[in-house]
């Protein structure tokens, strides 16, 4: 029982009393940049740079230094690969990014985005997702070698909604 806790119930003048406590919260928010159309995530490399990068629908990869400045220049950019969005709505886009476990020696990213139906797809579908690879360049840790993609799968989806969510890689298995 809790009758020896401070916090239990005692009964004074003839009610029930409990001594309540505030809980202090152990998470803040903290707003780091802005200036995002429609952000879906934020990916930290396992590199030791204390860089963010955030993956915004639009079709963008945008760094964000230590020192929580946004890069002009966008670290990935598929917005001439990936299908034309709705403007009023939309679930198709740039959806995820994730940096491979060894991203620190092989520079190895991966992203999840929509593209514009492959040749043989069904008439009248939506879109084709894509999962690729890219690599960082190797004299810029800040860019991607858009010239590097290598579309690992592609699936060919017969409506623009419910395309998917974050990648990640196992914390003790590396898949």
């Amino acid at each position: 029982t809790n009758q020896n806790s401070p916090l239990a119930a005692t009964f004074r003048n003839g009610a029930s009393y409990t001594p309540l406590v505030t809980p202090q919260p152990l998470i803040r928010l903290e707003k780091v940049a802005g200036g995002f159309s429609s952000p879906m995530m934020v990916a930290v490399p396992p590199d030791d740079s204390g860089r963010l990068f955030v993956a915004d629908q639009i079709g963008v990869v945008k760094l964000i230094t230590p020192e929580k400045k946004v890069s002009d220049t966008p670290f990935l950019d598929v917005r001439d690969r990936m299908v034309r969005l709705n403007t009023a709505y939309d679930e198709r886009g740039l959806l995820s990014i994730a940096f491979h476990p060894d991203y620190k020696n092989n520079g190895r990213v991966f992203v999840y985005y929509s593209a514009p139906l492959q040749p043989g797809a069904p008439a009248g579908w939506s879109c084709t997702n894509r999962l690729s690879e890219f690599r960082v360049m190797p004299q810029n840790p800040d860019r991607v070698d858009m010239n590097s993609e290598k579309i690992l799968l592609s699936v060919d989806k017969p409506q623009s909604n419910h395309n998917g969510g974050p990648m990640l890689f196992g914390p003790d298995d590396g898949y």
